[in-house]
């Protein structure tokens, strides 16, 4: 099931992919690429036409895009923080390993010298 933001991301797209489609019809280029100041100049390209473009390349941005990259730097944000959190929980398992590993280490060595004890003094 798409997010949020994939169904947002999908409507900026699609807002994006209508306009330039009205722009190179409009303006007889071929492609994104060959849309430039001069094409946009044309005299075919009435005031009110491009008028309707800045305003929904405006409300494409400041209504779908700009609230989604909010939202994507929030989420990296948020994974930072969870990446950061994850070393020093690594950090501390780590250390505790070590304590256990130490401690048992410790056991093995006075099991050894109780072993050890008890071979020399059989009579215990």
């Amino acid at each position: 099931m798409p997010t949020l933001a994939d169904r947002t991301l999908k409507l900026v797209k699609e807002g994006r992919d209508d306009i330039m489609k009205d722009i190179i019809k409009q303006t007889k280029v071929s492609g994104n690429s060959e849309i430039t100041c001069e094409a946009l100049f044309s005299r075919n390209i009435t005031k009110e036409t491009l008028c309707y473009w800045v305003y929904d390349l405006c409300r494409l941005v400041n209504e779908e895009a700009i609230p989604l990259m909010e939202d994507a730097a929030a989420s990296l944000n948020q994974l930072d923080e969870l990446r950061a959190q994850n070393r020093d929980d690594q950090k501390t398992i780590i250390t505790l390993q070590s304590e256990v590993i130490g401690k048992r280490d410790e056991e093995i060595r006075v099991m050894k010298e109780s072993l050890k004890s008890l071979s020399r003094n059989p009579a215990m």
